[in-house]
């Protein structure tokens, strides 16, 4: 019998409330043990680890106005404006990733780190997708799975992992092409179309800066994956159309589809509704407009606020209150989202943090081009926009899956000066620079 991911009833199996508790709870002890070292050391210097600066002062804005709204939320939604609120709070992680890149030394280990987590993820993502049921049943302690993927998030992380790897592949490191292509197919082959969208928008920083190399380098990629996708379709005797890269390429264009018709030839039907892209986007936009309408209703200035449920009003407009297995808070999306809960006030916080995040990635893409040897701000700032595209249309930055690697990887790639890599580590030779991490 194949195994579903959905039966959590079976013997052994965590259900999935547990799941989204131990992912918290994970995320709150790193925080901590982080938290800590970060206020000894800010103890140390005698300085605080707020720099001011426009975005050190914006992500302060933005955290300052979620806790004034929870205030107010807390009181009668308890523990569900809490957990709500996660949306705001883990943008604490910007300020441990800030303080760690300013170090020469945690820098190296957050970036060697960050390496090898890419590095990996290609393999463990496949292995998970192929065998799930030996992830929940072996590797687990007390029933709750060490490896659980989510598989918008996980495409994400790849497609970021995909500008992180070019870097150092333009520095020298061989391996890295090796790195960066698994990247690629791992954020390509899951379908996930905003992924796509979130890689496509980075690679424009690769545009700014005359750095054409990245583009071919993404173009040969396509063309090898795609090649041994058709290979291996025809050696099995299928047509090209149940090809993955035929797939791809169909998916791929019903971004802009938002008329709700036509259909794909690579889809078969088979899986749920929210599988089909065509009424996946009237899924979204349906979302999107019941929730945007029913916060200008209640209160556009300050959002709905956190615990309100934004579901209710598009179940009944989209026919699913008889769905019981339907539990998402999020319109998967993160900028409605904020609307939503924060209101006009968030989104111009938003809106303001977008701005200085486009300007600092400009002031890299500049330094870029006129330094082949740049550090690593171009790559991490075109991280932080794969991460934050893709939130836009799913559910990325509301949990710690995506929220703690986006906030870590922004407050890294504010404290990387767009400058020579030698510059970033004095008395260190350029050969040991780019050797790192």
């Amino acid at each position: 019998m194949p195994f579903d991911v959905r039966d959590f009833s079976a013997p052994g199996f965590a259900e999935p409330a547990m799941l989204r508790h131990n992912r918290r709870l994970v995320a709150l002890w790193l925080f901590s043990v982080c938290g800590m070292i970060l206020v000894a050391q800010s103890a140390q210097r005698r300085e605080l680890p707020l720099k001011r600066d426009l975005l050190n002062g914006l992500v302060l804005a933005w955290l300052l106005l979620g806790a004034a709204r929870l205030a107010f939320d807390i009181r009668g939604q308890g523990l569900a404006a809490l957990r709500d609120s996660a949306m705001v709070y883990y943008a604490l992680f910007f300020f441990l990733g800030q303080a760690l890149g300013a170090e020469a030394v945690s820098r190296r280990w957050l970036l060697r780190g960050l390496g090898a987590a890419l590095a990996i993820l290609p393999v463990c993502f496949v292995a998970f997708d192929a065998e799930p049921a030996w992830f929940y049943t072996h590797l687990v302690i007390r029933d709750v799975p060490l490896i659980l993927y989510k598989g918008d998030i996980a495409a994400s992380c790849l497609g970021a992992g995909v500008f992180f790897f070019y870097h150092y592949m333009n520095q020298g490191r061989r391996l890295a092409w090796l790195a960066m292509l698994g990247c690629f197919a791992g954020a390509v082959f899951p379908l996930t179309r905003a992924a796509l969208v979130g890689m496509a928008c980075a690679a424009l920083i690769h545009v700014l800066a005359r750095r054409w190399r990245m583009l071919l380098q993404l173009g040969l990629a396509t063309v090898v994956l795609g090649a041994a996708s058709l290979a291996w379709t025809a050696s099995q005797g299928r047509p090209v159309t149940e090809s993955r890269a035929f797939q791809v390429i169909e998916y791929a264009t019903t971004t802009l589809n938002i008329s709700g018709t036509g259909t794909l030839t690579s889809y078969s039907g088979d899986r749920d509704v929210k599988g089909n892209p065509i009424d996946n986007n009237q899924f979204r936009l349906v979302w999107w407009e019941t929730v945007t309408s029913e916060t200008i209703r209640e209160n556009p200035w300050f959002g709905v606020g956190f615990g309100y449920d934004l579901a209710r009003e598009f179940l009944m407009e989209y026919g699913l209150m008889a769905d019981t297995e339907f539990n998402t808070r999020s319109p998967h999306s993160f900028v409605v989202n904020t609307f939503a809960r924060l209101g006009v006030a968030g989104l111009v916080v938003l809106l303001a943090l977008l701005a200085a995040m486009a300007t600092e990635t400009w002031r890299a893409a500049q330094a870029w081009r006129e330094d082949a040897a740049a550090s690593e701000a171009p790559a991490l700032w075109a991280m932080c926009w794969v991460l934050f595209i893709s939130a836009c249309f799913g559910v990325v930055l509301e949990g710690p899956m995506g929220a703690v690697v986006f906030w870590t990887i922004l407050g890294l790639a504010h404290s990387t000066p767009a400058a020579a890599p030698a510059d970033l580590h004095p008395g260190a030779s350029a050969d040991e620079v780019a050797a790192s991490p």
